[in-house]
């Protein structure tokens, strides 16, 4: 079930399970440990890093879910975002994500795309607050750090670590959506759409349909991938991963990474959550 409602939300919060690789419902459980970071390329940096357990959402957040948001007054209220989130808000004008009226962009499960970080972490605030009655002390639902998500990505149950989330048999279009219109994808498929593309972990889409944003500094990966921040400006670099539906194979894999500015968006840019601890970050959540 894709939660929407703040009731079905709070039932997928409850329902998160422990034992890695079975999810009961909307949230999968990543178990803590020290875990390899980077390190993809021949000669690569790379970084062994303690995670923290946490639950990655099962898919990216949808247009449906997004649109809950929207119509709790997300672009109206200044208390979920962060300083430079709403400076950006008021400079743009923006109501809505980009590509939200375009034909090919707006079904209900497809991952909504066309936004900034400034937006995808405005909808992590809000949730978090209309959830707080039913996260436990410490939890919040945010977006993840970039080492989180790799760890999700691309680690097995044995602590092994793999190039797709699937492991190492090649990548095609029934296991990730990708490669555009060479496949059939004119738009993002509808979440979920590959089943056999699956993680370890149970999440889904991890690689190709939409990237994700992180809530890392991009020039800080790999040795503090683990750490999250929220003082990104406009002319920051966010790490997003995974490629989306208009990619090549090229960056459809659990290495993949690009920048972008916050403040900047593209047809094939979504998130999703995890439920996690706080992690360290050198602002606070709250700005206003």
């Amino acid at each position: 079930m894709i939660p929407v409602s703040t009731a079905a939300w709070r039932t997928e919060i409850q329902r998160r399970t422990t034992v890695f690789g079975a999810p009961e419902g909307y949230f999968c459980v990543v178990r803590a440990g020290t875990y390899r970071i980077g390190g993809w390329e021949p000669g690569a940096a790379s970084a062994k890093l303690a995670v923290p357990a946490f639950w990655m959402a099962r898919v990216p957040i949808t247009v449906a879910q997004f649109a809950a948001f929207m119509e709790a007054g997300g672009y109206r209220t200044p208390d979920w975002w962060t300083r430079a989130g709403w400076q950006w808000r008021q400079r743009s004008k923006r109501t809505e994500p980009y590509s939200w009226d375009q034909p090919g962009y707006r079904a209900p499960t497809q991952p909504v795309v066309g936004i900034v970080w400034y937006e995808a972490r405005a909808y992590c605030t809000w949730l978090t607050a209309a959830l707080r009655s039913s996260l436990p002390d410490g939890l919040a639902v945010r977006l993840p750090t970039e080492a989180e998500w790799e760890v999700a990505a691309a680690y097995d149950a044995d602590g092994r670590r793999h190039p797709f989330p699937w492991g190492e048999a090649p990548l095609t279009p029934e296991r990730a959506v990708y490669g555009g219109d060479a496949h059939g994808h004119a738009h993002p498929a509808r979440v979920g759409s590959c089943p056999t593309g699956a993680a370890a972990c149970g999440a889904l889409d991890l690689v190709g349909n939409a990237w994700e944003l992180t809530t890392s500094a991009y020039d800080d990966y790999p040795a503090q991938a683990n750490r999250g921040t929220e003082r990104f400006t406009d002319k920051d670099s966010v790490p997003w991963r995974g490629g989306s539906w208009f990619q090549n194979r090229t960056n459809v894999r659990c290495g993949a990474r690009y920048w972008i500015r916050p403040n900047h968006w593209s047809g094939g840019q979504g998130f999703r959550v995890v439920a996690a601890p706080l992690v360290r970050t050198d602002v606070l959540n709250s700005v206003f």
